[in-house]
């Protein structure tokens, strides 16, 4: 279904129906994208990675342990996308992760969360400085070609390791 989302992203309109048009030219199931695929299933297999599909609260990070990594990439607080319209992100849901990840830390569980300090977040701004910060460039044009708010995205990857 993501492989022929419109520019690769799945919506939903305010109703939390799915509404996302065809990707018309800008996304589609290719060879070079289904050898992608392959390799990315073949080098999960190769490190015996296990996926979650569940509500973060909902899970038991404590079963981790030292050898183990946790990689997040929760929605931008305060942003503008679609998955913050009726409070889909709220300051509950980010201090609750980020606390979670205090602990994980305390356990010695490495752990990485992606996000963007372009948005107003006193909660990521202090909680940031407890850990390793880098600042990634990248180009997102091809995810923000109708993008009405120009100004400069600030990605970055935080991590305690």
């Amino acid at each position: 279904m993501l492989c022929y989302a419109f520019n690769n992203q799945i919506r939903f309109n305010k109703n939390g129906e799915y509404n996302t048009p065809f990707g018309k030219n800008r996304s589609s199931f290719n060879p070079t994208l289904r050898e992608k695929f392959i390799d990315f299933h073949q080098r999960v297999n190769d490190i015996d990675c296990i996926f979650f599909n569940m509500p973060y609260e909902k899970f038991d990070f404590f079963e981790f342990h030292n050898n183990d990594f946790v990689y997040c990439y929760p929605p931008y607080l305060n942003s503008i996308a679609t998955y913050n319209e009726q409070s889909g992100w709220t300051e509950k849901h980010e201090a609750l992760l980020l606390k979670i990840l205090d602990e994980l830390n305390e356990k010695g569980v490495r752990f990485a969360l992606s996000n963007n300090l372009k948005y107003e977040n006193p909660l990521l701004d202090e909680w940031k400085n407890k850990y390793k910060v880098y600042y990634l460039n990248g180009d997102y044009s091809n995810c923000n070609y109708h993008k009405i708010d120009k100004s400069k995205d600030v990605e970055v990857l935080i991590v305690n390791y």
